[in-house]
Order: structure tokens, then C-alpha cells, then sequence
């Protein structure tokens, strides 16, 4: 049984899926700057796995651990942007 609904946890785990196919596909495009390809299949997976989780399971979590969830990935959010900012 799968079991999903719509709440701060399944929209971050949606986000995270969006933010891990976007960087796969700007990986893609960019595959003539090596510089940071060794670094990204692993974000991407990670974001990937994470927010499948997140959206399967996130209907689990307490409200305050879904606010903790919101605070990550947030910084998560920040980081991916502004690396993405700051390449080539």
C-alpha cells in the first residue's frame, strides 16, 4: 500500500525531486566544464532518494520535525543556487 498526501513534507520532497532532475539536466548541458561533474551525480541522487521519501513518507513526521525538514532543505535549496550561480 502506498500511502501519500499532500502536506509540507510530500511538497518538500516534490521540491527536492524538481531541484535533483534540474541539476541532471543542466549536468548534461555543461558536460564540457568538467570541474563540478564529480560532484553532482551524487547531489542528484541523494536529492533524488531523499525526496521520494520525503514524499512517501513525509506523512509520518511530527510537525516540528517537518519544520526541521523545511529548515534542510531550505539551506539545501540556498546552497544548490547559489553554487549554480557562482559557476562558468
Amino acid at each position: 500500500m502506498v500511502s501519500a498526501s499532500l502536506n509540507w513534507s510530500s511538497l518538500l520532497g516534490i521540491t527536492l525531486v524538481i531541484l535533483g532532475l534540474f541539476l541532471m539536466v543542466m549536468r548534461g548541458r555543461q558536460s564540457s566544464q568538467p570541474s563540478h561533474s564529480g560532484q553532482d551525480l551524487p547531489l542528484v541522487v541523494s536529492y533524488l532518494i531523499a525526496g521520494f521519501i520525503l514524499f512517501f513518507q513525509g506523512w509520518r513526521l511530527d510537525p516540528i520535525l517537518q519544520f526541521a525538514q523545511f529548515l534542510l532543505i531550505g539551506s539545501i535549496i540556498y546552497r544548490a543556487v547559489k553554487d549554480f550561480s557562482s559557476r562558468p
